[in-house]
């Protein structure tokens, strides 16, 4: 593929990613509680696991980063404060 083709293809398929994964999580926010897929995204354990882990390295990784490219010298960043 050229790369001129290459240009207009991954934008959109970048969309159309982003387009199904948020149908998935309006399904997910609407489904009834007892559903198949209300259980799997908010009751089953991988799913809760993942989510704790996620949240975690969501709030620390700006600290961790800076720190892990020599920038931080043992003090932290103004944004931080």
């Amino acid at each position: 593929m050229s790369r001129q083709g290459l240009e207009l293809v991954l934008p959109v398929r970048a969309t159309l990613i982003l387009m199904l994964l948020a149908c998935l999580l309006v399904r997910a926010l609407i489904a009834q509680e007892r559903s198949p897929t209300s259980r799997f995204f908010f009751r089953s354990r991988s799913m809760v696991f993942l989510g704790t882990h996620s949240y975690g390295l969501f709030f620390c990784h700006h600290l961790i980063s800076y720190h892990l490219t020599g920038q931080g010298a043992g003090r932290l960043p103004r944004a931080h404060l």
